[in-house]
């Protein structure tokens, strides 16, 4: 098995202390110029990588932030991701990502599996079919970030867009095209994103003096091949 290089390994090829070694790795300002470029010559030669592990220990940062995503094949949460992923490394920052298949179940885990790896922060994106695993985060000293839904029972850190707006504008432009019978394939409605675009939905026929109907509303599974499926 291949051996790590150690800074006792770099220490002991450059004849100094591990201190010195120590503080030539970390940019320290209280060693000497030569010593430093010496040390940092003969690390990248012996092929030396910084134990993330150590530092997390003695400054008790990890500087990893956990994201946590439904769906990352949905264009949206991929678009979402490589944005997170540009901030964090320009901040210095790595990210472990993992993907929940929409299951509340791997959701829990992974929750619990970024709590166990001691990351910094967490953004996650939940399924909303349970709130078990929110909790948890609120009760743990990790900060983290709700992407993408709202929860009105709870008051956390989100970041979601306006759905109510954009059910209320998607209905108006099909009433002003001349449609009075519109159907609304809705997601699950324990989803807060579902919920806010049937308010929008209900406030544009309101405004629009028509009727709502209940039998024009459908639950199904997120997903075009579900909303044919319903249709048929």
């Amino acid at each position: 098995m291949k051996k790590f290089v150690t800074i006792r390994d770099v220490a002991k090829a450059a004849g100094v202390s591990i201190n010195t070694v120590s503080r030539a790795l970390n940019n320290k300002p209280d060693i000497n110029k030569e010593t430093k470029e010496r040390v940092l010559k003969i690390a990248r030669e012996l092929g030396y990588i910084k134990d993330a592990t150590a530092t997390s220990l003695r400054y008790g940062l990890t500087k990893v932030i956990g994201v946590i995503l439904e769906d990352s094949s949905n264009p949206f949460y991929s678009e979402v991701l490589k944005s997170i992923e540009m901030a964090a490394r320009k901040r210095g920052f790595n990210v472990i990502f993992m993907n929940t298949e929409k299951d509340y179940s791997l959701e829990e885990d992974a929750v619990k599996t970024m709590l166990s790896r001691r990351v910094d922060g967490i953004i996650i994106s939940p399924t909303q079919e349970k709130s078990e695993d929110i909790q948890l985060l609120i009760k743990s000293s990790v900060p983290f970030v709700i992407l993408g839904v709202h929860f009105e029972d709870m008051e956390v850190p989100e970041v979601y867009s306006n759905d109510v707006k954009g059910g209320y504008l998607a209905v108006s432009h099909l009433i002003e095209k001349g449609r009075k019978k519109i159907v609304y394939l809705s997601g699950y409605l324990y989803k807060s994103v579902a919920r806010m675009r049937l308010e929008g939905y209900r406030r544009a026929l309101y405004e629009h003096m028509l009727p709502f109907d209940e039998s024009y509303v459908f639950e199904v599974e997120e997903g075009v091949e579900n909303a044919y499926k319903k249709n048929a």
